[in-house]
């Protein structure tokens, strides 16, 4: 931000000022983060310790001082000096593949009615749970014939088109195949442009859609492709500053694209709390981050067309649960004290938890209190409440207003979820010793039925609470809470009372993923692992691992491998089998070798204030 030159008043000496914010008067903005344009003019940004902010302030205090040959404090009415220096080259040649078209290869492999067809319903049902772009900005290029042949806006539409696709299912077409090609053409586009800017905007809400389709996907374009994808996004966000306050270089960007970077931004927050979810650590961190949240109050930004209600202050409460979904896995996933003591000072005094039991040496200085989770739960309330529009009949009869609704409940419900688990877990962590306890089964029962509510309730109408993938991760997370529930309670002597409902919650666990699975392939793994676990946990259950088969379309074949080849436990106190490491080149060789229709835009243009471009040869859209 700008920094506030002499408190002085400037009627003190008679010379003019400029007045600004709360009336003072600024002087030379100091950039923290330095942004700049790097050899083909593509934005970039390097924080405090690269040395280059201190740099570009000394410049330019040097090009103001000299310029004005007096005090360069009162002399630089221009609170953002910097922004000359990030003024727009001149646009690219458009790459292209094959000597043919960006945009016309991909409607020539996926077809052009289908692309209309798939970004109208992302657009209508789809883009208002993740915003990034700028509806109108995107809207008018759609209907720029040249334009739209830039190959990361070509990237872009693959994604939401993929995402589109797996949402709405193709009865007949395996599930994980469902939007395969417009990933592969993705991929073949990046690799055949590899001087476009791949840390652009578009480029980045690329991987942002992409993340959440390969979260619903297995193996090649499944979990692990997603979180590839994701921390990519994470680290181009870092490349371009969009983490970062812009205020020194804020001429330098229009309102409509420092909103645009912000929207990203929090997407790929989000984006990274849901790959941390899976058991991963956050690579983009609230402390991280000195940007605004999403403005919801402009008509001009909407991520809807005019004639409906914007809900962008819904999206915004999502994205703060989000914040505290970080505090909470940060706190779930600590470390251990399982490090030297040299290294155990850098961590002051800040809780860890004890390495296994068996492991662990008495007595240690490592700090193990018990971690709560009262902070985390009062910002939950807050949050899923605070700054939202009081419902009216509008609002009432607006489906996606039940879905943004519904969105905060299972996302709290979830992230409760995840604590109380966590208490459960850590409460019976030495059965052998201590016995079972069952002291917060009933509020983790409780929040488990109220996510699972949720989600049947929208998906009964034929909608998603998020994109499908995330939902469906949600409801396999309550899987796994309810079956060592289930466990514990016999362990403990509880009754069929405590039992049936546990049951129950576990069987419409089950049914869900069931129903999802026939889109979200990934629903199918977290099906392999319910049920795998409840029969090694001797648990019956409604659904058995033999009639997995049934759950698929007719026409859908199934994987080659068995429904539960693929988890392999490692055994808790036995020895792993020592691996053969290759001595020479020849062993490791030997190893190796083992091994459209676009007519309905004219109405949304409309709608949104968009003029279609005029060329002198117009095509027929």
């Amino acid at each position: 931000m700008a920094t506030t030159g002499s408190t002085a008043s400037p009627e003190d000496d008679g010379r003019p000022t400029k007045r600004t914010r709360a009336g003072r008067p600024l002087s030379l903005a100091f950039p923290y983060d330095s942004l700049y344009r790097n050899e083909r003019s593509y934005l970039k940004c390097l924080s405090l310790s690269s040395g280059l902010p201190a740099l570009n302030y000394l410049e330019e205090f040097k090009k103001q001082k000299e310029s004005s040959g007096a005090d360069p404090e009162w002399t630089s009415w221009i609170a953002f000096p910097f922004s000359s220096a990030l003024s727009r080259p001149p646009s690219p040649p458009l790459e292209s593949l094959g000597g043919m078209g960006n945009w016309d290869r991909m409607e020539a492999e996926i077809g052009a009615t289908t692309v209309s067809a798939l970004v109208r319903e992302f657009l209508r049902s789809l883009y208002p749970l993740w915003p990034t772009f700028m509806l109108t900005e995107f809207v008018a290029k759609l209907k720029d014939p040249v334009a739209r042949q830039e190959v990361t806006f070509v990237a872009l539409v693959l994604s939401v088109t993929a995402v589109a696709r797996r949402h709405l299912g193709e009865p007949g077409t395996p599930a994980d195949q469902i939007g395969i090609d417009h990933f592969t053409l993705y991929r073949e586009l990046k690799q055949a442009s590899p001087k476009s800017d791949w840390s652009s905007l578009s480029a980045i809400q690329t991987l942002f859609y992409f993340s959440h389709f390969c979260f619903g996907g297995v193996e090649e374009f499944g979990v692990v492709m997603a979180h590839t994808l994701i921390n990519e996004a994470v680290s181009r966000s870092f490349d371009c500053g969009l983490h970062r306050s812009v205020d020194p270089y804020a001429d330098a960007f229009s309102p409509a694209e420092l909103e645009a970077r912000r929207r990203t931004l929090w997407a790929v927050y989000c984006g990274d709390k849901i790959s941390a979810a899976f058991g991963r650590p956050s690579l983009l961190r609230l402390s991280d981050v000195d940007v605004c949240e999403v403005t919801v109050d402009s008509p001009d930004w909407s991520e809807r067309p005019l004639s409906s209600l914007s809900l962008l202050p819904y999206h915004r409460a999502n994205v703060r649960l989000h914040t505290v979904l970080e505090k909470v896995l940060e706190k779930i996933n600590i470390s251990s004290c399982n490090v030297s003591p040299a290294l155990r000072r850098l961590t002051g005094n800040a809780p860890l938890r004890r390495r296994e039991t068996t492991l662990h040496d008495d007595p240690c200085e490592a700090n193990h209190t018990s971690i709560n989770f009262d902070e985390e739960l009062r910002f939950l309330d807050a949050f899923q409440a605070e700054d939202l529009p009081e419902s009216n009949p509008a609002l009432e009869d607006d489906n996606l207003y039940h879905i943004q609704v519904e969105r905060l409940r299972t996302l709290s419900a979830f992230i409760r979820v995840l604590i109380y688990r966590h208490w459960v877990t850590i409460a019976n962590s030495d059965l052998s010793t201590n016995g079972a306890t069952t002291e917060h089964n009933a509020q983790l029962l409780h929040w488990c039925q109220d996510l699972l509510s949720s989600q049947r309730k929208i998906l009964s109408r034929g909608s998603f609470t998020d994109f499908g993938s995330t939902a469906s991760y949600q409801i396999s997370q309550t899987g796994r809470a309810l079956l060592p529930m289930i466990y514990i309670n016999r362990l403990s002597g509880a009754g069929h009372d405590t039992d049936l409902p546990l049951q129950q919650a576990l069987t419409l666990s089950i049914k869900l993923l069931r129903d999802l699975a026939t889109r979200f392939v990934a629903s199918t793994r977290s099906l392999d692992i319910l049920l795998l676990s409840a029969s090694r946990l001797d648990i019956q259950t409604s659904l058995e691992s033999s009639s997995i088969d049934a759950m698929f379309t007719e026409g859908e074949e199934r994987r080659a491998a068995s429904s539960t080849s693929w988890i392999k436990s490692l055994p808790i106190n036995a020895p792993l089998i020592p691996t053969a490491i290759p001595d020479n080149l020849g062993a490791w060789e030997a190893w190796e070798g083992n091994v459209a229709d676009w007519d309905w835009l004219s109405s949304l243009g409309g709608a949104l204030g968009v003029a279609s471009p005029v060329p002198t040869n117009p095509p027929a859209l």
